[in-house]
């Protein structure tokens, strides 16, 4: 980006470097896969220097190519709560068909925090059909302990994995249940 400067006499002309994340959004969105790939494996390097790559990060979340989708997730869950913007894609994204995918998207919606409630159904809507991985089903039971504790449904669903035969995910309900029954007696008090 040229930027003129204005000394006496004379003008000299400078090249500004350009925003190193606004170029790589820029490649998040080229024809070449490969690019979009890097692109977004770059911002995920970038975590949270590259928040203003959410939106673009969002949209590739429904990327032809499974890489880079498993990509633009992973970087969503590098960024925590600023990354809130983005629920609504990775509610849609904890139906995509790779592991590596729904994956990320839980780790992302549960690093975001409270602010992920917008996520409350479509997560419920995933443990009921039956979440066939362990890790994802764990994240999405933690992202429940954290906006769930109202919901009735999410109680419900956390006390079904209760019998889980995952230990991990079984640790994590007894957690999660254990917050929501402090919660109740916090409010009944």
């Amino acid at each position: 980006m040229p930027l003129s400067i204005g000394l006496g006499l004379l003008t000299w002309y400078v090249l500004l470097p350009e925003d190193p994340v606004v170029v790589l959004v820029r490649e998040l969105q080229s024809a070449d896969a490969e690019d979009r790939y890097d692109a977004a494996k770059d911002l995920e390097e970038l975590g949270a220097n590259a928040l203003q790559a959410i939106d673009a990060l969002s949209v590739a979340l429904r990327d032809s190519e499974q890489k880079v989708r498993y990509r633009a997730a992973k970087a969503l869950s590098r960024m925590g709560p600023p990354a809130a913007r983005a629920v609504p894609s990775l509610a849609e994204a904890l139906k995509d068909t790779e592991r590596d995918v729904r994956y990320y998207a839980a780790k992302a919606l549960y690093k975001i925090d409270n602010d992920a409630a917008p996520a409350l159904q479509p997560i419920i809507q995933v443990l009921d059909q039956g979440e066939t991985d362990p890790d994802i089903r764990r994240y999405l039971v933690k992202t429940l302990g954290e906006i769930g504790e109202d919901s009735e449904e999410a109680h419900r669903v956390v006390k079904k994995l209760a019998r889980d035969p995952d230990p991990r995910v079984r640790e994590e309900v007894t957690e999660v249940l254990g917050e929501f029954k402090e919660e109740e007696d916090r409010v009944s008090q």
